[in-house]
């Protein structure tokens, strides 16, 4: 489920816009941006950041989102996608996913890219569990791959099964 964020306020305007920097229609996502009195000017000192955080006039958030009756959307951040085999991943669905399997300890699991020597983006999986045994591991490797391919369209490329607490976690749990 994805809450309504509600209107732009007064002196401010969104838009959602695709990877070719054209706007999209209501309930389609895209880069949310802004413009108005309370938008940045830049980075401090810092002018080659600053360049990339303005198209225009627009601020880049670094938000997906959409629009449906006026409202916005926030639908993730653009940094949190993994595109592999031109599919967008989100990580945290194959990790909820995947965090329901048997012997696979929930909220326990990370899906991230990683980047091997040829430069190729490798999709990994890091599941907590405290089965031990080398069949039960075998069957949560299966069980993992076709997780994945079942919500991403695509197997990962590693998939480690670690012990209790080696995923590692903000003081929040996240």
């Amino acid at each position: 489920e994805i809450a309504a964020c509600g209107a732009p306020i007064p002196e401010h305007q969104i838009r959602i816009v695709d990877d070719t920097g054209r706007e999209v229609a209501d309930r389609r996502q895209g880069r949310l941006q802004f413009s108005g009195p309370s938008a940045t000017r830049g980075y401090y000192r810092n002018e080659a950041n600053t360049k990339h955080l303005f198209d225009g006039d627009w601020l880049e958030t670094g938000d997906l989102a959409y629009v449906a009756g006026g409202d916005v959307y926030l639908t993730g951040r653009i940094k949190d996608i993994i595109i592999r085999g031109g599919r967008n991943i989100y990580p945290h669905e194959v990790e909820a996913a995947i965090g329901e399997l048997d012997g696979v300890r929930q909220g326990c699991v990370a899906v991230f890219a990683s980047h091997a020597t040829d430069h190729a983006e490798k999709l990994v999986v890091v599941a907590e569990t405290r089965e031990t045994s080398a069949e039960v591991h075998a069957r949560l490797r299966r069980d993992i791959d076709t997780t994945t391919l079942d919500v991403a369209g695509i197997a990962p490329d590693d998939v480690i099964l670690a012990p209790p607490r080696a995923v590692l976690k903000t003081s929040s749990g996240k």
